[in-house]
């Protein structure tokens, strides 16, 4: 729960940051039609714009969680496709909380399993 909560946290501390408003910029010629909502934003692009856009404001002020063990950053990513996606077809939130606890476990396993060669390799 708490990764849901600094994700948003981050996404709204981002969304008005410079590097934001020039994505949105680049991006908004391939915007589909209006499916889900940017956090903190006035645009609703396509989900798939919308889940990169909440990705990106949510790191771009280098406050979210950080996994340790694998020095990622794996609550943005997740959320931010999850909340796209729930915009596309309604789920509960006790669904939403499951397939975003998977996420982060799965990306964490899989940082875990390529670490740190990655991590040295830039």
């Amino acid at each position: 729960m708490r990764g849901l909560l600094n994700f948003v946290g981050c996404a709204l501390g981002g969304a008005r940051d410079e590097a934001m408003d020039i994505a949105v910029t680049v991006l908004a010629p391939f915007f589909g039609a209006p499916q889900a909502i940017v956090i903190g934003c006035g645009e609703r692009p396509d989900a798939l714009n919308a889940a990169f856009l909440n990705a990106a404001s949510a790191n771009v002020l280098e406050y979210d969680e950080t996994h340790l063990g694998t020095v990622m950053h794996p609550a943005g990513p997740v959320a931010s496709g999850l909340f796209a996606l729930a915009e596309l077809r309604p789920v509960s939130g006790r669904e939403l909380l499951h397939a975003f606890i998977i996420g982060v476990e799965t990306s964490c396993r899989v940082g875990l399993a390529v670490m740190p060669t990655h991590y040295r390799r830039g």
